[in-house]
């Protein structure tokens, strides 16, 4: 009969207390100016960002370089680049519904026009016609917005695995 090995949770090795409900812990100075200067850079952030930068700022910095690198340079115009994304995000492989949002926002404010936003997400049809079912909702979402940037960020979950987006009698199909 083996003996049992008692593990101490993670939390409890921490020097740190941990945070009460889902507050985490305030971001530190450093790791503050860099999540402003990833949102500057690339339009956005989500909540993994927060945590990466604060446990390890330093490889955030370097991830700030990769993941702005085209951005900064090459022969594509923004417009292009974030239709490229949306594209990526809207991909029936993917599915993506919250990066296809941010990538279709930035496209239509560095230019791209409604007809290029549909005809990307046309494109992506090629691969599976789900590309369509996740993007058009979300650009009738986005065309609703306010143009002034005051819309309200919506918190509740969206994706092919939303009870809102399975149809009736499906929910537990397999």
């Amino acid at each position: 009969m083996a003996s049992r090995v008692k593990v101490t949770p993670a939390r409890a090795q921490s020097r740190q207390p941990a945070p009460r409900g889902n507050q985490p812990f305030p971001l530190t100075g450093r790791a503050r100016s860099l999540l402003a200067r990833f949102e500057r850079e690339r339009g956005f952030s989500r909540d993994w960002h927060q945590h990466l930068v604060r446990h390890d700022p330093d490889f955030f910095a370097r991830y700030i370089g990769w993941a702005s690198h085209m951005y900064t340079r090459g022969a594509l115009p923004l417009r292009f680049k974030e239709l490229i994304l949306m594209a990526l995000d809207a991909s029936c492989t993917h599915q993506h519904a919250d990066g296809t949002r941010v990538h279709m926002r930035n496209a239509l404010r560095y230019g791209a026009s409604v007809a290029e936003v549909v005809e990307t997400l046309e494109l992506c049809t090629l691969l599976g016609v789900h590309s369509c079912t996740l993007g058009m909702p979300i650009l009738a979402e986005v065309l609703a917005e306010p143009q002034d940037g005051t819309r309200v960020r919506s918190v509740k979950p969206r994706g092919k695995n939303n009870p809102k987006n399975v149809r009736a009698g499906r929910r537990n199909a397999r």
